[in-house]
């Protein structure tokens, strides 16, 4: 699988270098920049699949930085994610040009989790321009229920290869290269709350978007659960089997 680039600008040089080396043990190959000038410079020579941006920096900071890649002329949109200490700003960032927001008391996984979401929609965007079906990989062990998901996939316009056990999970996520993988919670006995984050950890699927479902309902909201605790890796959690449901979801999270 590719092995995504990414620019990690923050002027905060104990956070930037440990940041970095988790980033780096997660798969990623990881630029870091102490200033936004420096960024610039990391950005006019290659760009990243996708910048870190911390805000409150010495010199024309964060946001001159998102200003001056945003300027008319610019040759192509650099995606960023935000990461900053001023959590009350994230109302500000959704007037702008960025591709996601986090407070730096996140976790380092729901950094990665967040990461691999923005890489999931860049990939989607530029395959729309080349034609390319997106594949995912679908764990469920029941027949019936196998034969469906595939028809739903279809007629979104996505491939899925199918299996239909952990072991299996593991093994093509590795060798068929999917763009997304969707597990029940439940497969072959094994839980795909445990399941998730072993793969999350390959370093070589790094920023691959990983979705849960079941068939238990929802605490808030029909479909999507936005109260369940994600596991390590896991992007969303849907409370449904229903195949045209989990196809429709793939695809939003693909498409951003």
């Amino acid at each position: 699988m590719k092995k995504y680039r990414l620019l990690l600008v923050d002027d905060e040089e104990h956070l930037l270098h440990a940041l970095g080396d988790f980033l780096v043990s997660r798969g990623f190959d990881v630029e870091l920049a102490n200033s936004a000038e420096k960024a610039l410079d990391s950005v006019s020579r290659k760009e990243p699949d996708l910048v870190i941006l911390d805000v409150m920096m010495p010199g024309i900071g964060g946001l001159g930085f998102l200003k001056r890649i945003n300027e008319e002329g610019a040759k192509s949109r650099i995606s960023v994610l935000v990461l900053t200490a001023r959590s009350s700003m994230e109302p500000f960032f959704r007037d702008m040009q960025v591709d996601g927001f986090l407070s730096k008391t996140c976790s380092c996984e729901e950094l990665v989790a967040a990461i691999s979401e923005i890489l999931a929609r860049r990939a989607y965007r530029r395959n729309m321009g080349t034609g390319k079906r997106y594949r995912v990989l679908v764990g469920e062990d029941d027949i019936a229920a196998a034969a469906r998901m595939r028809q739903a996939f279809a007629d979104e316009g996505m491939d899925v290869e199918i299996v239909s056990s952990g072991s299996e999970i593991v093994e093509a996520t590795l060798s068929c290269n999917p763009d997304a993988v969707l597990i029940k919670e439940t497969i072959g006995g094994l839980s795909g709350t445990l399941l998730a984050p072993l793969i999350a950890k390959m370093p070589s699927v790094c920023g691959l978007p990983i979705v849960l479902h079941d068939n238990l309902p929802a605490m808030k909201m029909p479909g999507r659960d936005v109260t369940r605790q994600l596991p390590d890796g896991v992007v969303e959690w849907v409370c449904s089997s229903e195949p045209a449901i989990l196809a429709r979801t793939m695809k939003e999270i693909l498409s951003g």
